[in-house]
Parts: structure tokens; sequence; C-alpha cells
């Protein structure tokens, strides 16, 4: 999440923050140097990889490695819907068999 779209106090109340990589957003990066530093912010910007992130806890930054992940069962179906067969249509009557019916 951009933290330039976010309200400053909801940031600060926070007991726990994951930061991710930046994007090339010009008031994100001021934001999160403002926050934590130019150095944090370099890293934040060039050096995380898919699955690292910027973990603050009480003051405390450090970077976290969040493995991918991977499913220990096989999905399952939990809705069984009823798939109804479409009706076969009538074929259209003959001129001559419907003057036949009616007589």
């Amino acid at each position: 999440m951009d933290l330039a779209l976010l309200d400053p106090s909801v940031i600060r109340l926070c007991q726990i923050r994951f930061h991710g990589s930046l994007g090339i957003e010009e008031n994100a990066k001021r934001k999160f140097r403002a926050y934590y530093g130019s150095d944090w912010c370099r890293i934040a910007f060039e050096g995380l990889k898919v699955g690292d992130f910027i973990r603050l806890t009480q003051k405390h930054l450090d970077i976290i490695h969040v493995p991918e992940f991977e499913r220990k069962h096989a999905p399952r179906q939990l809705f069984r819907f009823k798939t109804e067969e479409p009706k076969p249509r009538p074929k259209p009557r003959r001129l001559w068999q419907t003057i036949k019916n009616l007589f």
C-alpha cells in the first residue's frame, strides 16, 4: 500500500508495519524517506527482491524474507451445482403435416 494515500495519524498508531519494494511515485518516496531515513528508502527502492519486506516493530527496522506459499492440500469442490442438459428443440412441421393435422 502506498504511504502517501494514508493519513499520518493512522500510520503512527500501527504497532507493526511491513513495506515491500517501493514504486516510482515521488510522494511515496518522500514520505517513506521522512519516516525511516534515506538509507532505508534506498533499500526499499532498489534492494528488495520478491518476498523481501522491511518490518517495523517498536521503532526497530529489519529485513525479513517471506517464503513462497505452497499449498498442502489439493483444492476441493465446496458446492455442487446441478447442470441441466438443454432440451432438444422439436423439428419444425412442414406445411403438408400441418394441413393433415387440421383434418
